[in-house]
């Protein structure tokens, strides 16, 4: 994992569901582009496929969670092949970190609707423990990590949206880079 920290630059990425074993209706990824100074970041809404639209009209959550209505994600939705498809142009030969351990298995499910494999290597660690092991490379000491992840919150607000977390940890993840 040392060689992974030292030598790429991690995209994270979320997916966001009513349901913690349900279909994902959103999945956003976010990283550091250094030619341009800048996070990165992108998210869609999925149009459930036929096969999960009975799951997801069945999950009361999704609109309190989300504000989200079955009729919104399939009008603004994108197919998960249309998506699927962007991800593998966008993100290809790079490596993914999940914002939640589920996430894996919500994105896997959206590659298999789509019926494509992901051309980009996802990775078992978290975010989270990336993020931790990057800090303990640095030698960081915990008060300059916490004022990385206040002045990461800061400077990209966290909420339910799956946007926000990936940002919040690619933020958090450049932040603790630059740290001498």
């Amino acid at each position: 994992m040392t060689e992974t920290l030292t030598t790429i630059i991690p995209v994270f990425y979320a997916c966001a569901s009513a349901d913690p074993e349900g279909p994902p209706l959103e999945i956003a990824w976010a990283f550091f582009a250094y030619d341009h100074h800048l996070i990165i970041s992108e998210a869609r809404l999925i149009r459930p496929p036929a096969a999960w639209i009975s799951e997801v009209a069945q999950n009361t959550r999704l609109s309190e969670a989300y504000g989200l209505s079955l009729a919104e994600l399939r009008e603004f939705g994108s197919p998960p092949r249309e998506i699927a498809a962007l991800m593998n142009e966008v993100l290809a030969q790079r490596e993914l970190f999940s914002a939640l351990p589920e996430d894996d298995a919500r994105l896997r499910r959206m590659f298999d609707s789509a019926k494509m494999a992901p051309e980009f290597a996802l990775r078992r660690s978290n975010a989270d423990e990336l993020i931790a092991e990057l800090a303990q490379l640095r030698r960081l000491p915990t008060g300059i990590i916490a004022r990385a992840e206040r002045q990461a919150e800061i400077m990209s607000p966290t909420s339910n949206r799956a946007e926000a977390r990936a940002r919040y940890l690619a933020t958090l993840w450049t932040l603790i880079a630059r740290q001498n």
